[in-house]
């Protein structure tokens, strides 16, 4: 393969993966779509390329070894499932996963360095026209953009609330990205950096989601601490000011567009989520967390609990926590556990001495706090949010050592 053509097809990869995550707007099914296009085109750039050094780097992670004890675990917890079936077809879908993590994996560590930057540029972009698009969605009361942008849920109330959690996991790579141009004087970031922070901002409120707001919360308190102490940002009075200004106009079109009319409609902000009945399916899960305290009940199988009425409880736990310990298991939740925790401590070493590695900090802490409340932990999309942000910010570890 000609070198232009390589060259091409690692932009092409660089721009793909940086503008998928955003895109799970339009569905899970366009966010893997545009995912593993970017992942192949990656891939066929590596041709003529020996990837024996990769590959050996895989081999002897502690990380990987840690992943595969916890897919063995997985595995058994599926066997004893209280639903076998349905916890195989399940563990399908994680292999699946697995096997994508390590595509992404290779084709991000062959990636050449300078092409890396267009990830992130195209991150942002693809960050910032979907904030654009939730606050179009938010107020303009139009069922056909709604329709395009959701599909059949175009008519739910909630149908913006997981996207509050999205943006806080991706928008500390975007913040790092606009933090590294300007520093380096780059004319459209020091135009524009105002603006999409504060576009990306309201998007998050808007969306609504208090978990995504709380996540939203560890990102920013994270990313600056680091970023404060070991990358040279200056806190100053006016940007100060005008955070505090966004976060005020952020609660206030959160009001507006829950259709909040009379100013004392925000004494009852608390209730324009209507909170589902999540303390209950949480009781559920401790009332089972020691049927199969070992193995589990089955991976994806809480869904098939009693819930203490005959019925069944048809539903995730709604907290990443509960489910990991009750479906895998304790040996398999403390595998899990132990893998977070060394993701964590690597990621604050890098924030030290990296600024993405901060990025990489607050994002995947916000990915945690998120998944207090979100969506089950083996739903793909939401999987996938945890894995691109890590293998990303590890990206830039690698790219310290290497100059091509």
């Amino acid at each position: 393969m000609l070198k232009d053509e390589k060259q091409m097809l690692w932009k092409l990869s660089a721009a793909l993966l940086g503008a998928s995550l955003p895109l799970v707007i339009l569905g899970p099914g366009v966010l893997a779509a545009v995912l593993v296009l970017g992942i192949l085109t990656g891939l066929l750039a590596t041709k003529g390329n020996s990837l024996r050094s990769t590959l050996k780097f895989v081999a002897t992670s502690k990380v990987v070894y840690v992943v595969g004890a916890l897919f063995a675990a997985l595995f058994v917890s599926s066997y004893f499932s209280i639903d076998q079936v349905h916890s195989m077809n399940k563990m399908g879908d994680l292999v699946g996963m697995g096997a994508l993590a390590l595509l992404l994996y290779v084709a991000l560590r062959e990636m050449p360095t300078r092409h890396t930057d267009i990830i992130y540029r195209s991150l942002t972009i693809s960050t910032v026209t979907v904030a654009i698009f939730c606050l179009i969605d938010a107020f303009a009361g139009s069922d056909r953009f709604s329709q395009a942008l959701h599909g059949a849920k175009y008519d739910d109330p909630n149908r913006l609330k997981e996207m509050s959690g999205v943006f806080a996991v991706v928008l500390p790579f975007v913040w790092a990205w606009l933090f590294r141009r300007y520093r380096e004087g780059e004319v459209m970031v020091k135009w524009f950096s105002v603006p999409i922070t504060a576009v990306t901002l309201l998007a998050i409120f808007v969306s609504g989601g208090f978990i995504g707001w709380a996540a939203l919360l560890v990102a920013v308190i994270l990313f600056l601490y680091y970023v404060h102490k070991y990358h040279g940002l200056n806190f100053r009075l006016k940007p100060v000011l005008g955070s505090i200004f966004v976060i005020i106009l952020g609660v206030l079109c959160f009001g507006w567009a829950k259709g909040f009319n009379q100013p004392e409609d925000f004494a009852t902000i608390l209730k324009a989520e209507e909170f589902t009945p999540r303390l209950d399916l949480w009781a559920v899960g401790w009332n089972h967390m020691f049927d199969q305290p070992l193995t589990g009940i089955g991976v994806n199988a809480f869904r098939f609990l009693d819930d203490g009425t005959g019925s069944m409880v048809g539903s995730h736990p709604h907290n990443f926590l509960i489910q990991l310990f009750l479906e895998t298991g304790f040996v398999g939740g403390l595998i899990a556990f132990g893998l977070l925790v060394m993701m964590l401590r690597y990621f604050v070493k890098a924030s030290r001495t990296n600024l993405y590695g901060a990025a990489g900090l607050a994002s995947i802490s916000a990915f945690l706090v998120a998944a207090i409340t979100n969506t089950s932990i083996f739903h793909p999309w939401w999987l996938t949010m945890l894995i691109f942000s890590s293998v990303l910010a590890a990206r830039v570890g690698w790219a310290i050592e290497r100059k091509d």
